[in-house]
């Protein structure tokens, strides 16, 4: 079974820690296995998105540098599959237009949440998430079984889908690898 991970981003620790707390509460007995990563910094949480593979990803609307709505389009770009959710003390139509618009977002929590609201978003999420992931596969197993990609651009794929970037390679002038610092 593969491990399914949440990203929580809030430039606000102790919403993090209560977030992270629930969440972990909620899942201790499942059989799923589930990571669930915290950034405070918005910054820093792209660098995670560009390392590790998330089901999900849960930002608050507003942060000092990137607002939530950047991180989540971001994730939108770099982690297609990846089910976005928007937390959020108040949010301007502006900002509910553009979280909807470029991130796509599947459910907005509001600050204050309760237990019942943030478990239902997140196991939503989390079904959102596996239906979009079960799609790509069986339309990538269709290219190949139809010839339009081949066995090793299958199996690239599936291996970006699990670890972001272990695919992409450099290559110098010569030709030969160029291996990050």
């Amino acid at each position: 079974m593969d491990t399914l991970r949440l990203l929580l981003v809030d430039d606000e620790p102790h919403i993090l820690s209560a977030l992270a707390r629930q969440l972990r509460f909620h899942y201790r007995q499942d059989p799923r296995a589930i990571v669930i990563d915290m950034e405070s910094d918005p910054t820093r949480a792209l660098a995670l998105i560009e390392e590790r593979a998330y089901a999900v990803v849960i930002s608050d609307y507003r942060m000092p540098d990137l607002t939530g709505v950047e991180v989540l389009t971001y994730m939108r770009s770099t982690q297609p599959q990846c089910t976005r959710l928007m937390l959020s003390g108040q949010v301007d139509q502006d900002g509910l237009t553009k979280a909807i618009n470029s991130a796509q977002v599947h459910r907005f929590l509001a600050k204050p949440w309760t237990e019942g609201a943030l478990v239902d978003a997140v196991e939503s999420a989390l079904a959102q998430h596996h239906a979009a992931r079960v799609e790509v596969e069986l339309l990538d197993r269709a290219r190949s079984d139809q010839g339009e990609i081949s066995p090793q651009e299958l199996e690239r794929r599936r291996l970006e889908r699990l670890e972001p970037g272990l695919t992409r390679v450099e290559f110098d002038r010569d030709g030969a690898y160029v291996l990050a610092p």
